[in-house]
């Protein structure tokens, strides 16, 4: 995927592998690359947001969710964890 484990420097990144791409430094055809893509546009079809630091990281409802949202102009406007009855 283009990083090691838990790594956090800038090759985490989700867009560092596009950069590469765009300055030449890779090809279209890198494994890292195309599974960096299919990672992404498949966590973000089934509605998750991408942590930007980190292209392994997606949330879904909680307030990283809604920060990540807000930064892509979405209008999300609070964050869910699910729902649930009020105690009777």
């Amino acid at each position: 995927m283009g990083a090691a484990f838990d790594d956090l420097s800038p090759s985490a990144h989700t867009d560092q592998l596009e950069k590469a791409l765009s300055r030449g430094q890779i090809g279209s055809d890198s494994p890292a690359l195309i599974n960096r893509r299919v990672l992404y546009w498949t966590m973000s079809e089934a509605g998750f947001e991408n942590y930007p630091s980190e292209f392994w990281h997606f949330d879904f409802g909680n307030q990283m969710y809604v920060l990540n949202a807000r930064a892509k102009n979405a209008s999300v406007n609070l964050a869910w964890y699910g729902y649930c009855e009020p105690p009777t």
